[in-house]
């Protein structure tokens, strides 16, 4: 290219450097622009709560902000309602972890517990399954949590 470049007069040189230049600008531009990433939610498929975390959720009263060191996704959450009636017992607990979020637990009696994490964004659901010392959350959609 170089060779066929010494073969034009001064004044063509002169209007093809610049169209050159824009060239390579409008290729480079191209190339360096910066692609939005695939959407990766940074929300686990599945986590644990121990069952002595879990009890000591009980615990707090509402207002104040639940430690639990040993678990990222109910440390530093804040408890907004801890309520008895009878033998129903209800939790709300606004999730540090998971954002626009709340910890819902709902016990009545012995043999009824339901765990679930819903968002007021629409984004984050999970349910609980209580089973061998823990509670297991896994993601799911808002149609998939029931209430009884």
């Amino acid at each position: 290219m170089i060779a066929e470049l010494n073969g034009l007069s001064m004044i063509n040189k002169r209007l093809l450097y610049p169209v050159i230049f824009l060239l390579l600008a409008t290729v480079l531009q191209g190339q360096t622009k910066k692609t939005k990433p695939a959407v990766v939610s940074a929300n686990p498929v599945i986590f644990t709560i121990e069952q002595t975390e879990f009890e000591s959720l009980f615990n707090y009263k509402s207002g104040e902000v639940i430690r639990c060191q040993k678990n990222k996704y109910i440390d530093k959450s804040v408890m907004e309602l801890n309520t008895r009636n009878g033998n129903m017992q209800l939790l709300r607990i606004k999730s540090a972890y998971f954002a626009k979020s709340l910890l819902m637990v709902q016990v009545s009696g012995q043999l009824s517990v339901q765990v679930f994490i819903v968002s007021t964004d629409k984004k984050t659901f999970y349910r609980g399954k209580t089973e061998r010392g823990k509670v297991t959350m896994s993601r799911c959609k808002e149609e998939d949590i029931v209430t009884e």
